[in-house]
């Protein structure tokens, strides 16, 4: 067993306690290819790291348990929301209405790091950070409604309105390794020299005025218009003074323009609608700021975007509405194409313009897709059944990113064909000309000339080529089905949803470095059968998984996997009890039991619908996720 005597030293002085400990037993000598993970309740032991015993590598490996109580997160939300309305019916068919509201949210949380965490994330003695952010929104608006009968045939509905949006966020931050006592978690332990200190604050302000009309004819055919201006406070020293939402839309009923009959076609309804929508900026780029790094301002600065225009994107759908038998059957049909322009880029710029980059409007991306419901009911026997299909796909493409921008100050011509995201150094995010938002590229093994993985004659192992990325594919899914069913007998009704993923891909880090560690079902079976195969040979498993799985993230293209999943999201049964039970007071009572996320069928080592971030350029990566949870629970509903 491989044991850190200066971390056993501290152990034996009661400084660390860890309740769950995996013991790995490592071979002593490198002909041995074999070794056996045991997980013993020992809290006499409390090593917190495990350490891969071949050479001098310096990789730790936290344990998952002491992460659990050792690594604690904690935090605290305060909430108000405090709102008032008055609304004025003016005669029969116009009325006014104003409404306030207020949402404070006092964000305050805690990192508290016990001494023996990893060193990557706090020093011996362990680490503490404290944060507190408040957000305050301010809402409020005015609106005037009518819905008035021009004649006999003809009804209008309509609008206007304004309102502002004023929201202010104030973040501060404080903390670093902790200096001298382990695991006192307060500022005066802090290592001041190395500490982590930030604050935030913004102020942002939205005003607009918008309206909506819709006048229909007999119920049968429907026109709507919708118009919306903003001025935001992010457009502030830029040529746009506001973002204009413009859209219009048409629907008609054709069963009953046409006066049409039939027992098989119930109902059809056809739509259509073009639309408008736009983005500001983001705050602050239209003015040159300064951060201040280590006391001192920075000398360099983007240069202020007094140009831009707001991102903006165009959409057409059509829509198709049918039943059949009946309204037994039913179908829709939606499609749709999006064209969005006006990105936003961050170019660099010599040093010698005195700026670093500036923010320019380019680019342009095409969505197009199409969205089908089939869903029907029926009787099986005593059994009333209703199901439903969905089906979902969308495409992308990227036609153009920065094309011949010549800078106004430089007079040289810019052009940006491919455009990295960020990630993770084995996994990135890019946008290129001609591919999709969502491609995904890795790094990768070197290879010879004939495309076969180098494997050195003396090493027996294989090289990274850290420096070359190759395209893996994309994190979206070619397709989405969704099929819920529902089951009625007497005074049981069952609901099932399952879902389905298709296509897309996804990394994961964590298996590259669970790998490395030889912590994986993956290494173990390596391990028995002798060694990796590549091209044809068996490679030994240690040194391969050195290389594959080392670095900050490993390589990325040994660990690309599929994305699909097929999984049961929902399922519930509820039963009506007898109404005889609980007289005339009580209309009904109904208990059940409920599930979600209740199986799962995928090759990914993660869950794939588990997202890493919120963010666009952030999708398809599993680096230490937390895995997906499954919920069971109780309801009882009662009737009054």
């Amino acid at each position: 067993m491989y044991v850190n005597t200066e971390e056993q030293n501290m152990f034996s002085q009661g400084q660390y306690f860890n309740p769950l400990i995996p013991i790995y037993l490592f071979p002593l000598s490198d002909d041995i290819e074999r070794y056996k993970v045991f997980e013993r309740f020992d809290p006499t032991r409390n090593f917190n790291t495990q350490f891969w015993p071949y050479g001098d590598m310096g990789f730790q490996m936290q344990n998952p348990y002491w992460i659990i109580h050792r690594n604690l997160f904690q935090v605290k939300k305060d909430r108000f929301v405090i709102g008032t309305g008055l609304k004025y019916k003016i005669n029969s068919w116009l009325d006014v209405a104003g409404r306030v509201r207020l949402d404070q949210n006092t964000t305050s949380g805690e990192r508290k790091f016990f001494a023996s965490t990893s060193g990557l994330f706090a020093s011996e003695a362990g680490a503490y950070y404290k944060n507190t952010a408040i957000t305050r929104q301010m809402y409020s608006d005015v609106l005037a409604t009518a819905t008035k009968d021009l004649n006999n045939d003809l009804t209008l509905s309509a609008t206007v309105g304004a309102s502002i949006m004023d929201v202010q966020y104030n973040m501060e931050n404080y903390g670093g390794n902790l200096l001298s006592v382990p695991n006192l978690f307060a500022y005066q332990n802090v290592n001041q020299t190395q500490a982590t200190v930030q604050q935030e604050r913004f102020r942002d302000q939205t005003q607009s005025v918008f309206g909506t009309a819709q006048l229909s004819y007999r119920n049968m055919v429907f026109v709507d218009v919708t118009g919306r201006t903003d001025w935001s406070s992010a457009l502030a020293n830029t040529t746009a003074s506001s973002i204009v939402y413009p859209s219009v839309g048409a629907s008609a009923i054709l069963t009953d323009l046409l006066k049409f009959r039939s027992p098989i076609l119930s109902f059809a309804k056809i739509r259509g609608t073009y639309s408008e929508v736009g983005n500001a900026p983001s705050r602050f780029v239209s003015i040159a700021t300064y951060p201040i790094i280590g006391g001192f301002p920075t000398t360099t600065s983007y240069r202020p975007a007094t140009s831009l225009r707001p991102e903006g994107t165009r959409s057409v759908e059509l829509g198709l509405n049918l039943r059949f038998l009946r309204n037994k059957i039913n179908l829709d049909v939606t499609v749709y194409r999006s064209n969005t322009f006006n990105q936003l880029f961050n170019p660099t710029l010599a040093p010698s313009t005195g700026f670093s980059s500036f923010y320019i409007n380019a680019g342009e991306v095409v969505n197009k897709g199409i969205e089908v419901s089939l869903g029907g009911s029926m009787k099986l026997g005593a059994v009333d059944w209703s199901s439903n299909v969905t089906l979902g796909l969308n495409r992308n493409r990227i036609n153009k990113l920065l094309a011949n921008y010549k800078d106004e100050l430089t007079a040289e011509p810019i052009s940006v064909d491919s455009l990295s995201m960020g990630g993770t150094g084995s996994y990135m995010m890019a946008l290129v000309k001609g591919g999709s938002m969502g491609d995904i590229y890795v790094n990768s093994l070197a290879v010879d000339e004939h495309g076969f993985i180098k494997v050195g004659l003396v090493s027996q192992t294989v090289t990274a080529n850290s420096n070359h990325y190759i395209k893996a594919g994309n994190a979206n899914p070619r397709y989405n089905l969704g099929w819920r069913n529902s089951f009625r007998y007497k005074d049981f009704q069952l609901d099932l949803l399952v879902n389905a993923r298709i296509g897309g891909v996804g990394v994961s880090v964590t298996q590259a470095i669970m790998d490395r560690f030889g912590v994986s079902k993956a290494s173990a079976d390596a391990r028995d059968a002798g060694g990796v195969i590549i091209n044809g040979e068996k490679l030994p498993a240690q040194p391969y998984y050195e290389v594959v799985g080392g670095g900050v993230a490993g390589v990325g293209s040994r660990y690309v996997y599929s994305a699909s999943n097929v999984r049961l999201a929902e399922a519930s049964l509820n039963y009506n009890l007898p109404q005889r039970w609980f007289g005339h007071a009580v209309k009904g009572v109904t208990v059940g039991v409920n599930g979600r996320n209740l199986f799962l069928l995928t090759k990914a080592p993660f869950d794939p619908e588990a997202a890493a971030s919120t963010g666009t350029y952030y999708q398809g990566i599993d680096y230490f996720m937390q895995p997906s949870l499954r919920s069971v629970g109780f309801n009882v509903k009662v009737q009054f």
